[in-house]
C-alpha cells in the first residue's frame, strides 16, 4: 500500500482510509491472542463484517440498521469475550473506511447501544473528567458524576477525555459512560448519565 502511494505520488481520502485503519485492524489479532495464551475464551469480531458504513472516506458515517442487524445475530450467551476493532468499518462493498476523529470512541458507543449494555465503560489514561487541565490547573479535581448534558458542555470548552459524538449517542439510548484509568483500575473514575 505504501509502495503504491509512493508510485502515484498521490493520497485519496479513500487510501488514507485503508492506511490509517491498519492499527486498529493489525491490534486486534494480536489481543486475540494473548486473551488465548491467558487461557481466556474470546471471540474475534471483525469491525470490517460488522461496521458498515457510508463511502465519506475520513469521516464516514454508520449505516445503523445494517450494522445494528449484524450485532442482533450474535450469540452473546457464551461467556466468551468479545473483542473488535474501534474507528474503521467498510462500505457496503466492502471498502475501508474510518468514523474519523474520535471514531473508536463512537465505535463503542455504537455497539453498546446495539447490544442495550447497561454501561459503557472507557479506559484511558486519566482519572476522569476534570474540574479543569490538571496541566493548567495543579488542583484540578476528577468530577465523579456528571450528566450527559455538562458531559458535552465540558467537551466543547476542551475537555478531549470524551467525543462529544460518544455521549450524544450514549444519551440517545440511556446507556451511562464511565471513564476509568487503565493504570488504576481501583479509581472511581467518572459516571456520565441521565441528570
Amino acid at each position: 500500500l505504501l509502495y503504491g502511494i509512493f508510485l502515484l505520488r498521490e493520497l485519496s481520502d479513500r487510501t488514507r482510509d485503508e492506511l490509517i485503519g491498519l492499527g486498529e485492524r493489525l491490534s486486534v489479532p494480536i489481543l486475540h491472542g494473548h486473551f488465548q495464551d491467558l487461557g481466556l475464551d474470546s471471540t474475534r469480531l471483525s469491525a470490517l463484517e460488522m461496521m458498515k458504513t457510508d463511502d465519506r472516506f475520513g469521516n464516514a458515517r454508520l449505516d445503523l440498521e445494517h450494522s445494528a442487524d449484524r450485532f442482533r445475530e450474535l450469540d452473546l450467551q457464551s461467556n466468551s469475550l468479545f473483542i473488535m476493532e474501534g474507528f474503521v468499518g467498510t462500505t457496503e462493498d466492502g471498502t475501508p473506511t474510518t468514523l474519523g476523529r474520535g471514531g473508536s470512541d463512537l465505535s463503542a458507543a455504537y455497539v453498546a447501544s446495539f447490544l442495550q449494555a447497561d454501561v459503557l465503560e472507557k479506559w484511558t489514561d486519566v482519572d476522569g473528567m476534570m474540574t479543569a487541565n490538571p496541566a493548567v490547573v495543579p488542583t484540578a479535581q476528577v468530577i465523579r458524576e456528571l450528566s450527559y448534558n455538562e458531559a458535552m458542555e465540558l467537551c466543547h470548552f476542551g475537555a478531549k477525555v470524551v467525543y462529544p459524538p460518544t455521549v450524544a449517542t450514549l444519551a440517545d439510548v440511556g446507556i451511562p459512560l464511565h471513564v476509568r484509568k487503565t493504570d488504576d483500575p481501583e479509581s472511581k473514575g467518572t459516571l456520565v448519565l441521565a441528570a
